[in-house]
């Protein structure tokens, strides 16, 4: 899995804990699909040929929800998750600087 930098390191981090995120980058694992759903990378699965039927059931359940609840839970959970992802990408860009300065001194 190659994430880069600019977000992805605490952006994985925050989807399947530390532990596994160490585990799949330093061993460059490769995740399947059932690893992911099992991570939580995913939140569905589907047999292949069957996403399409998947994403219309999953879209009518949301549209039998009420307007304003959906509103406000999303509002809720993506306030919390931005003021935890500021901090994470401003750590991620710091590490992101220091590598490539440690780099940059190996190398002169």
């Amino acid at each position: 899995m190659t994430l880069g930098w600019g977000g992805g390191l605490p952006l994985l981090s925050s989807l399947i804990g530390p532990t596994r995120a160490k585990r799949a980058l330093f061993a460059n694992e490769r995740i399947g699909g059932q690893d992911a759903l099992h991570m939580g990378l995913c939140d569905k699965f589907s047999p292949a040929g069957g996403a399409v039927e998947t994403a219309k059931r999953f879209a009518q359940t949301i549209a039998e929800c009420p307007p304003m609840g959906l509103r406000m839970t999303k509002r809720a959970i993506d306030q919390e998750h931005r003021a935890n992802w500021a901090a994470s990408y401003e750590a991620d860009q710091f590490y992101l600087a220091r590598l490539i300065a440690e780099s940059s001194s190996q190398s002169g």
